[in-house]
């Protein structure tokens, strides 16, 4: 687990960091506030932090505030470290978002053990996001969650100006496998199409269940050559793998619509409900094919 330790002070940093990592911990250092204030922004899945009180440009009271003002999925733990005893900066330190206050000098088991509480309660914090936004068949993210996220990167892209694209795919003909094989066997082939669709995306891609056999891709960093790379790559794929069910194999193809960002979109829900409409006129066009939404002028 990543633990982010915040100390101006470089003997103190060094010593404690060395703890932390003869304890397993995957320790990231910096010196003031607004390091940790970048440095989580490019490392999102940081959680757990290690404050001191006072450090220059931002102090750890402050920092309790900024960070628990933060729109993510996961929240934080933060232990504040300081040379203050009273309990009076305890109570402080703790109304201001801190989690946990050690004074200095302490005993390294002691931080040891509080460290372990809170890798504890940010698991169970963290199971309990995942089952909320999680499709509880595919176990892929779910409509609600993907909406939540698609507005937070296009904010994100429309200041960083940089490319990026959305995939609906929708199963063609499912109903016939239900039909056919029962919705028992549905479901089994609707996971292991997202496993398969899983197998050709990058790690960084946003993969989510829009609704039964409908689904949604967000593609970051990605222009409309790579684009449709992808998308071909996965609507061939799942046209050559045969899905299995109780010893019966079941075959089928999917039908894509892409949409690639313009300055034209007003809003995520547009540039979705655009490559929605290119997926439904590739089910107009014959099915199992890749159809790119027009540029809206």
């Amino acid at each position: 687990m990543k633990v982010l330790i915040a100390e101006d002070e470089p003997i103190s940093r060094l010593l404690t960091s060395e703890k932390l990592k003869s304890w397993g911990y995957n320790v990231i250092e910096v010196e003031n506030g607004k390091e940790v204030i970048e440095t989580i922004e490019r490392q999102p899945d940081i959680q757990l932090c290690i404050l001191d009180w006072e450090m220059p440009e931002i102090d750890g009271l402050e920092l309790c505030s900024r960070l628990r003002e933060i729109d993510r999925s996961g929240s934080f733990y933060i232990i504040i470290l300081t040379s203050k005893h009273k309990a009076s900066f305890m109570i402080e330190a703790l109304d201001k978002g801190a989690d946990d206050f050690i004074s200095k000098p302490f005993v390294p088991e002691e931080l040891r053990v509080r460290l372990q509480v809170g890798a504890r309660i940010l698991k169970k914090e963290n199971q309990l996001i995942h089952a909320a936004e999680s499709d509880p068949l595919t176990g892929i993210l779910n409509r609600k969650a993907f909406l939540l996220e698609l507005d937070k990167i296009w904010a994100l892209t429309k200041r960083q100006k940089q490319p990026f694209a959305i995939l609906m795919l929708d199963i063609d003909h499912f109903k016939q496998i239900n039909d056919k094989f029962g919705h028992i066997a549905g479901d089994q082939v609707l996971k292991q199409f997202c496993e398969l669709v899983q197998q050709q995306i990058r790690q960084y891609d946003c993969f989510a269940r829009y609704g039964g056999e409908e689904f949604v891709l967000f593609l970051p960093d990605t222009d409309v050559d790579q684009c449709e790379r992808i998308a071909e790559r996965i609507r061939a794929t799942t046209e050559s793998n045969l899905f299995t069910y109780d010893g019966e194999h079941v075959s089928m193809t999917v039908s894509i619509g892409a949409s690639i960002y313009y300055e034209n979109y007003l809003s995520a829900q547009e540039m979705l409900k655009a490559a929605d409409k290119a997926a439904y006129e590739a089910k107009q066009e014959g099915r199992n094919k890749v159809v790119l939404a027009t540029l809206p002028f």
